[in-house]
C-alpha cells in the first residue's frame, strides 16, 4: 500500500486523471505515526532471549528508518513534505512536540528546507491563501476518552462527508475544540503538555481554513460555519491500518478519502 501511495503521489499511478490530480498536490502532511513500534516486542522481555530481543527490536528499529528515509527522499523529490511527530516518536511526548531530529532522514533532510521539513505538533501553515491547522490526533483521542459527544451535527454546521461511525465521532470533538478555540481542551489535566507561564500556545485565535487530526479510526470531513468563516473539518485516518489518505482541495474546500490496497 505504501509503495502504491508513493507511485499515485508521483505520477506513476493510475489513470490520466488520477496522474492530473497527483501532479495538482501542492503539499503531503505526514501527521505522526511515522516510525511504527518495532513488531517483536514480545521477543525483549524477559529471561535468556532478552538480549536477542533487544538486538533485534534495534536493528528493526533500524530498518524502519532506514525504509521511512527513502520512501521521504523519493517523495521529496516530487513534492513537498511536512513530517509531523506523533504518539510513540522520537521526540519529546509532552504537547507541543518538537520537531523529528534531521539525523532520522539523512537523505531526505537534503531536501531541506525547499520540499522537506520536520514540524511540530501541532503544526500550522498555509499553502497559498488556505490556513492549516493539524495535530497527530493524541487530542482528539484524549477527549474521546473522557467526553461523551452527540454524533449529531449542530445548527451551525453543515455535513459534507462523513464516513463510519468512528470518524463522525472525532469530528463531532473536533468541532467541539474549535468551538472552545482551544485545541488541547484536556490539558494538562489528562493530556500531558509542557508548562507555559505567560501564554497558552494551544489557544486558537482566528479559526483556520483546514483543521485536521491524524491517526484516527476512519476518515471523515465536515465543513461548519462560524458566521462567515468556513472551516473544514478532517479526521485524517491510519494508514497503516486503513489505507486511506485525506485528499483535500485548498481552493474549494472539498475533502475525499483515497484508498490504497495491495490485495
Amino acid at each position: 500500500a505504501l509503495e502504491l501511495l508513493l507511485d499515485y503521489l508521483t505520477g506513476n499511478l493510475g489513470s490520466s486523471l488520477d496522474q492530473h490530480a497527483a501532479a495538482s498536490v501542492a503539499r503531503v502532511v505526514v501527521a505522526g505515526g511515522a516510525l511504527a513500534e518495532p513488531e517483536d516486542r514480545a521477543a525483549a522481555s524477559g529471561g535468556a532471549g532478552q538480549n536477542a530481543g533487544q538486538i533485534q527490536s534495534a536493528a528493526n528499529a533500524r530498518a524502519q528508518l532506514r525504509g521511512l528515509d527513502v520512501f521521504l527522499t523519493q517523495l521529496a523529490a516530487s513534492v513537498p513534505v511536512d513530517v509531523m511527530p506523533g504518539e510513540g516518536d522520537p521526540t519529546n511526548q509532552a504537547l507541543p512536540q518538537q520537531p523529528l531530529h534531521p539525523c532520522l532522514f539523512p537523505e531526505a533532510a537534503r531536501f531541506a528546507p525547499a520540499t522537506f521539513a520536520a514540524a511540530t505538533n501541532p503544526h500550522d501553515f498555509s499553502v497559498g491563501s488556505c490556513d492549516f491547522l493539524g495535530t497527530s490526533g493524541q487530542n482528539v483521542d484524549n477527549m474521546r476518552a473522557y467526553m461523551d459527544v452527540s454524533s449529531s451535527a449542530s445548527a451551525g454546521e453543515e455535513a459534507v462527508k462523513t464516513n463510519l461511525a468512528s470518524g463522525a465521532e472525532s469530528l463531532d470533538l473536533m468541532a467541539s475544540s474549535l468551538r472552545w478555540q482551544h485545541v488541547a481542551p484536556s490539558a494538562p489535566d489528562t493530556l500531558a503538555c509542557y508548562p507555559y507561564k505567560d501564554r497558552d500556545p494551544f489557544y486558537v485565535a482566528q479559526s483556520p481554513h483546514v483543521y485536521f487530526a491524524g491517526n484516527q479510526p476512519a476518515f471523515g470531513a465536515r465543513l461548519v460555519r462560524d458566521g462567515e468563516t468556513r472551516t473544514l473539518l478532517v479526521s485524517v485516518p491510519d494508514f497503516a491500518r486503513t489505507g486511506v489518505i485525506a485528499m483535500v482541495n485548498v481552493d474549494t474546500l472539498e475533502c475525499f478519502p483515497a484508498r490504497f490496497d495491495a490485495a
